[in-house]
């Protein structure tokens, strides 16, 4: 699932870089102009567009696997508290019983 993940950001935020720095590639003229009027709005929007999938990617591939693990830890401790105590001890001879003291109620 990384691969993928960052093979797709990767490629769109490469390919969004020359708008954010105003590169204008003409391929018909085979020019290279800088800072032309249509790049000059188109700018803004490359920018917020290559911090987002950079935060999106972080998100995706960093914290949310961590929040599911710390997740599972917690569930995890929470059953093994819950859970009743393993088999009790044997007696120390045979026929002991073990016998629980009751106390007289109070009046």
């Amino acid at each position: 699932r990384l691969r993928p993940i960052l093979l797709t950001n990767i490629t769109a935020i490469l390919g969004l870089i020359p708008i954010a720095l105003q590169l204008h590639v003409d391929f018909f003229h085979r020019e290279v102009d800088y800072g032309t009027p249509a790049l000059q709005f188109w700018k803004h929007l490359a920018i917020a567009l290559i911090y987002g999938l950079g935060f999106a990617t972080a998100l995706t591939l960093v914290v949310t696997p961590s929040v599911l693990m710390i997740k599972a830890n917690v569930a995890a401790r929470i059953a093994k508290r819950k859970a009743p105590p393993a088999s009790a001890p044997a007696p120390a001879f045979a026929g002991a019983e073990i016998r629980a003291f009751e106390r007289p109620a109070a009046e």
